[in-house]
């Protein structure tokens, strides 16, 4: 008898969970989380991750989140250091 198993969504599109999933800020910097996720090779650590995104960002900062019972790894990746909201549209934010 063949058992069925539910995968989420993310895992369906990318099922190497090897693979940490990444989580970049600030978030609407897509050539940052480009760079980051080049950046990933097999047996990458939080720290060498690190070091590879601050020849081009000297502030990066990776964290790992640790959470009992998380199937896969979740990396946070600052850009800046620490948390930064998205860019705001000028269009929205200046006053006519």
């Amino acid at each position: 008898m063949e058992t069925l198993v539910a995968h989420s969504h993310e895992e369906w599109k990318n099922p190497d969970r090897t693979r940490p999933h990444l989580v970049t800020n600030p978030a609407d910097d897509a050539d940052f989380r480009r760079f980051a996720e080049a950046s990933i090779g097999a047996g990458i650590t939080p720290g060498a991750l690190q070091a590879a995104l601050r020849l081009r960002h000297p502030a990066a900062v990776v964290h790992a989140r640790m959470l009992s019972g998380e199937s896969r790894s979740v990396w946070y990746v600052y850009r800046d250091g620490h948390w930064i909201p998205r860019r705001r549209n000028r269009e929205v934010d200046e006053p006519a």
